[in-house]
């Protein structure tokens, strides 16, 4: 019979939070709270069901805090302290966006249509996710990061993961030094939510996450595209790839930016049909 009542006492714990989001989170909180306790305290919804593993008491008060973190806006990756992404970990926090599943998209993409890239860059790295997906132990990976801070997540992750790539730091917009050249892919997904699209999303949908990740002035949606595109007309070798992940809207105008630099310019979709990514060969 404890079994029973330890089972119970974690789906009233569920309830007893759940009932501080609006309806239409409630389905997103359920499944945070079953995987924030299967990631971070090792307790799967299988063994509180068959109760065959519980937490001790200071165990439950510390899933309790971070749940209350969560109802306060803490992002949940942060608060485990990772993500999946390509098949491996990535050690997230604060100072870097949690790695999204279009990006995953396009990292796929690359390996399957540039797997014989061995000059390639990163731009605006993060926590290295895209550069370290691409690593393979041929090739030559290089990775621009403007923040201190995410610089040493991507470094940690690079540790963990065994991989090897050549990080730099400086910036997209001012850059202090020459990058390198003789590229066969450059890929980047800067900045390129609006700041006006902000005030239209829950605090949820980014948390806490650092708005000089996210976010580019509404007057100029373009603002790290340009300094990318001219940047790849010269540094590309001939038929090397330039790969972005893009918003939505602003498809078009990227694409009439690239157009006159490069031989061909296509614009993707992602698993949800929106136009996502452009993908230009030099």
């Amino acid at each position: 019979m404890g079994f029973f009542y330890a089972m119970q006492d974690y789906f009233q714990i569920e309830k007893q939070f759940l009932a501080q989001f609006p309806a239409e989170e409630q389905t997103e909180f359920k499944a945070q709270f079953w995987r924030l306790l299967a990631d971070k305290y090792g307790l799967k919804r299988i063994d509180v069901i068959g109760g065959l593993k519980t937490l001790s008491k200071s165990e439950i008060e510390s899933f309790k805090a971070d749940l209350s973190s969560l109802t306060e806006g803490e992002v949940l990756q942060y608060i485990i302290g990772w993500e999946y992404f390509a098949g491996n970990k990535f050690i997230v926090d604060s100072s870097v966006l949690v790695p999204r599943p279009e990006t995953e998209e396009l990292v796929y993409l690359l390996k399957d249509r540039c797997a014989d890239a061995k000059r390639i860059i990163d731009l605006a790295t993060g926590s290295g996710c895209i550069a370290l997906s691409l690593s393979n132990g041929s090739n030559t990976v290089y990775a621009i990061e403007k923040s201190l801070e995410a610089l040493k997540i991507a470094r940690m992750n690079a540790g963990q993961l065994k991989r090897s790539v050549i990080f730099i730091e400086d910036d997209i917009l001012n850059p202090g030094q020459k990058w390198p050249e003789k590229l066969d892919l450059i890929v980047s997904n800067p900045p390129y939510v609006l700041w006006s699209e902000k005030g239209e999303m829950s605090a949820r949908v980014f948390g806490q996450e650092p708005e000089m990740a996210l976010f580019v002035p509404d007057k100029d949606p373009l603002l790290f595209y340009k300094p990318i595109a001219l940047y790849a007309e010269k540094a590309l070798n001939d038929k090397g790839v330039l790969a972005l992940e893009i918003n939505p809207m602003f498809g078009k105008d990227l694409m009439r930016l690239l157009k006159d630099s490069f031989r061909s310019v296509d614009l993707l979709e992602d698993q949800f049909g929106k136009s996502r990514f452009i993908w230009a060969i030099k």
